[in-house]
């Protein structure tokens, strides 16, 4: 899991990131000790998360929370072994700074994760192609978004930016109303496809979860 990296002097920076199993986590609160977190408007989104479908245990929470501009985060660089990021990218109003500032105070070697709405999704492209954008609640096209993602642009973003993509998962979110016909939010097709829009996110998955890894800065030779 993650761990904050030590500050001057060998302490403990004034925030961390921990991922804490349920128990561990009570544990903690009875002897006074909290989990730390960082909060900046989606820098770390849930309370608690669960980072991907394929860690069950592995949770953030929020404790020692701390509001921040996404465009100009109030920490040294290289600061985090991990940055979440929960639908924050969807909302920003200047992309490449948002990223740029997430990958700042992210030291090499670092996780970045991202959660993005899919906009490539059957049912969006099956609008398109009728001649329709409809603004549905909790799906891709919701009104309150400012931006639309596909699997294959948020790869680029990363790879871009000197991120190494480890894994794309994807998640069916059947409970959205108006998304899904009647007969897939329920068993035995629910299972069915909530396996298809792990294995197959960019066409069955309404959102999708991109693990990367910051790449090392190369090291200049001396002249």
């Amino acid at each position: 899991h993650a761990r904050p990296r030590p500050g001057p002097g060998g302490g403990r920076p004034p925030r961390g990131v921990h991922h804490v199993p349920h128990r561990q986590r009570r544990h903690r609160e009875r002897r006074g000790d909290p989990a730390r977190a960082v909060q900046a408007y989606g820098l770390l989104a849930g309370s608690p998360l669960e980072l991907t479908a394929r860690t069950s245990a592995a949770r953030l929470m929020m404790r020692e929370g701390a509001t921040a501009d996404a465009l100009r985060l109030p920490y040294a660089g290289e600061s985090f072994d991990a940055v979440v990021s929960g639908f924050l990218l969807r909302n920003v109003s200047d992309l490449p700074a948002a990223l740029a500032e997430m990958l700042r105070v992210l030291r090499p070697g670092g996780k970045l994760l991202l959660c993005l709405p899919n906009i490539a999704h059957w049912r969006c492209r099956l609008w398109i192609l009728a001649g329709r954008f409809p603004y549905v609640r909790n799906t891709p096209t919701d009104a309150t978004h400012l931006r639309f993602f596909t699997v294959h642009e948020g790869r680029r973003l990363c790879l871009d930016r000197g991120v190494e993509v480890l894994a794309v998962d994807g998640s069916a979110s059947l409970w959205v109303r108006g998304f899904y016909p009647w007969p897939l939010r329920r068993r035995p097709l629910s299972a069915l496809y909530t396996r298809l829009a792990r294995v197959y996110p960019s066409l069955f998955a309404r959102d999708f979860i991109l693990v990367g890894r910051k790449k090392p800065t190369p090291e200049r030779e001396p002249r």
